[in-house]
């Protein structure tokens, strides 16, 4: 099965910054002041600013086949189809 991106980053967002002639793989200090280990403030790739999951650049996941995803795809219904 293929891997789904859940944190797109938004077009919109990334046509912006290439207008302000910005590169949105550049890293910059997270903005929600997160911190490594070591005390140091963590980098975060500015194009995953406005991502749903802020300073992650792809989260993957397989496809959900699950009856309360909304892309079950036959999974069944769980009324009377199937017993869980």
């Amino acid at each position: 099965m293929p891997l789904e991106n859940i944190n797109p980053r938004p077009f919109s967002y990334v046509d912006l910054l290439a207008g302000a002639n910005l590169n949105p793989d550049t890293t910059v200090p997270d903005p929600l002041g997160r911190r490594d280990l070591l005390g140091r403030v963590v980098g975060v790739q500015r194009g995953t600013l406005a991502s749903p999951y802020l300073g992650f650049n792809r989260l993957n996941i397989f496809y959900d086949t699950s009856p309360n995803s909304i892309r079950h795809a036959g999974g069944g219904w769980r009324g009377g189809w199937r017993r869980a």
